[in-house]
């Protein structure tokens, strides 16, 4: 999955900030990483400005921090919960996959109860009448 970083800020309730000098142009990020750890393709973040150092350091495409630093000469998405926004960036680009599709024989589902053709149900689950 890649998302443009314009896009992702707005998926993740983010302000987009470019440091001064910066060219603001499009920026592709490919996935997330710890800052020590990131790519040149990649989002990574901070929970509070003493980390800024690692951030400064990091090879990653943008950061993801709780109020703009000025030193920092990444694209920063300022977030006023920097754990939620990474949350919500880390199912934006993994996906849950499970091995198992469909309706298991094995499941218990009220005769009554309304399932989704395509939803998946585990073996041994138990869908009521008013689920």
């Amino acid at each position: 999955t890649c998302f443009e970083l314009s896009e992702l800020a707005q998926k993740i309730d983010c302000v987009l900030v470019f440091p001064a000098g910066h060219p603001a142009r499009s920026v592709q990020l490919r996935g997330i990483n710890a800052a020590a750890m990131a790519e040149e393709s990649e989002l990574t973040f901070i929970t509070h400005h003493r980390y800024k150092d690692k951030a400064m350091e990091s090879k990653a495409a943008a950061v993801i921090v709780g109020s703009e630093i000025p030193e920092l000469t990444k694209p920063q998405l300022v977030s006023k919960n920097p754990y939620a926004s990474m949350a919500k960036a880390s199912s934006l680009f993994y996906r849950r996959t499970h091995s198992f599709e469909g309706q298991s024989p094995q499941a218990l589902i009220h005769p009554d109860a309304v399932v989704h053709p395509t939803a998946t149900i585990f073996p041994w689950a138990y869908v009521d009448a008013r689920a």
